[in-house]
């Protein structure tokens, strides 16, 4: 998170007016504890706004981590669930892909 959060900061001072940076977050987990990776999720959000991301990108689908995070889009009830829970933990525009 140190070396992410100056990367935002940075990004930030340096756009444009016209300009608006999104990060995107993925949570992750040792196992398949579905609480601790809502969890993880919420934290990196919580971070990545602290750091100054004016929208969220929430990454359900990402091949390269394994199956039980990299392909959440694949549960929609979690993913649903998900959604509702950092949207209401972090009062921030979200997309979720």
């Amino acid at each position: 998170p140190d070396e992410w959060g100056e990367d935002i900061k940075k990004a930030n001072s340096i756009l444009e007016e016209w300009q608006i940076l999104v990060v995107s977050v993925m949570g992750t987990i040792n196992g398949s504890n579905k609480d601790e990776l809502l969890e993880d999720y919420i934290k990196v959000s919580k971070m990545a706004y602290h750091f100054g991301a004016k929208i969220i990108e929430v990454n359900l689908s990402c091949p390269n981590i394994g199956k039980e995070v990299g392909a959440l889009y694949q549960d929609s009830k979690f993913a649903f669930f998900l959604a509702d829970e950092l949207k209401k933990a972090i009062n921030v525009p979200f997309i979720f892909k």
